[in-house]
């Protein structure tokens, strides 16, 4: 969930595969849907999004986090209003995450959401929002 002003909320739901390449360094693949409840017309949206995340604190039961990357983003409406229905997402986040048994790992993580279609269009107005997300991890 982000929001960027009072009468506007992004809410986004998915699934993410997250695939260590060095110790305690992960590359993260986000598949999101989105809904965008914004003054003017609301939108549905489909995202993809790449980050790189980096515990740089682990114990045996639970790793603080940072993670940044960006994503491209398809909306049924402009996003915001005056802007595109074709953006970029880049954002950045830190987090935690905590043993909840059988291998599986709770998260959650605050940090910093932008939309915008980074001057591929005449008019980019962008929306920078606080993030809030959470999940459950699993192992396959």
């Amino acid at each position: 969930v982000s929001s960027h002003e009072s009468e506007n909320y992004t809410f986004l739901t998915g699934v993410g595969f997250e695939h260590f390449i060095a110790d305690d360094l992960s590359l993260v693949t986000q598949f999101n849907a989105a809904y965008v409840d914004q003054v003017g017309d609301n939108a549905w949206g489909a995202n993809v999004v790449f980050l790189f995340r980096w515990h740089f604190y682990t114990q045996e039961t639970w790793s603080a986090y940072v993670e940044a990357g960006a994503g491209l983003a398809l909306f049924t409406e402009d996003v915001p209003t005056t802007g595109s229905d074709f953006n970029f997402t880049p954002q950045a986040a830190m987090g935690m995450t905590f043993d909840i048994g059988n291998d599986n790992r709770a998260f959650l993580a605050a940090g910093w959401h932008h939309i915008s279609n980074a001057q591929t269009f005449d008019d980019n107005p962008g929306r920078d929002s606080f993030i809030l997300h959470f999940g459950i991890s699993m192992p396959f």
